[in-house]
């Protein structure tokens, strides 16, 4: 019983240190946090987070992968069996970001990348990899989807992608310059970001001649 609780404890240790992480990124940033810091939070020796990670970058990655990219895959992996419209999947797609990112502490992320990323290069080209790979590889295979189903119109085949997601990226810096004095209610603005996207992707009717 004692050897299944301690496996299970070392099972648990990463996301505990991940859970520490990004209490230490959201009080000090990324210059001024440290190993020492996360495993003070996570309750465990400095040496033990090497275990787990090669170091401060390492775990930020990790972060960016458990909170963001790890949610985008799942609905990837999915695509190949689901039944599921394009436009459902586009939806939970907005939804991971704007529930993950904008609506979480997670954003703080995105604060440091915007703050910190001119110092801190490497972080930048990991999320860049990160979300150009995963992110807008998926939404490139949800519009392919939508045109070749017939939900979407066949003229945005050559989107540029950033279009999709730019009213969500607004949000993000809107609440990090302003959020203290005039926040974004996260659900309507998804809500509102979806509707327009949709209606200028989604196939429209013939109209009849008059």
């Amino acid at each position: 019983m004692a050897d299944k609780r301690v496996k299970r404890r070392k099972e648990a240790r990463p996301a505990e240190i991940l859970d520490a992480a990004l209490a230490e990124f959201e009080e000090h940033g990324f210059a001024k946090a440290t190993p020492a810091g996360i495993a003070r939070r996570a309750g465990i020796g400095r040496a033990t987070i090497y275990l787990y990670f090669d170091g401060k970058d390492a775990v930020f990655e990790a972060l960016l992968r458990q909170r963001l990219i790890a949610p985008l895959e799942e609905i990837g992996a999915d695509m190949p069996t689901a039944d599921e419209s394009a436009e459902r999947m586009l939806r939970r797609v907005f939804g991971i970001f704007y529930e993950e990112v904008v609506g979480s502490r997670t954003a703080v992320l995105m604060r440091i990348l915007i703050a910190e990323g001119h110092r801190f290069p490497s972080i930048v080209e990991l999320y860049h990899r990160q979300i150009t790979e995963t992110g807008y590889g998926l939404l490139r295979r949800i519009v392919d989807r939508g045109i070749a189903r017939g939900e979407f119109r066949p003229d945005i085949a050559e989107l540029d992608l950033r279009v999709l997601v730019g009213p969500a990226m607004m949000t993000v810096l809107w609440q990090i310059v302003f959020g203290a004095l005039d926040p974004i209610d996260p659900k309507r603005m998804m809500a509102d970001h979806i509707k327009l996207v949709m209606d200028g992707i989604r196939m429209r009717s013939p109209q009849p001649l008059c």
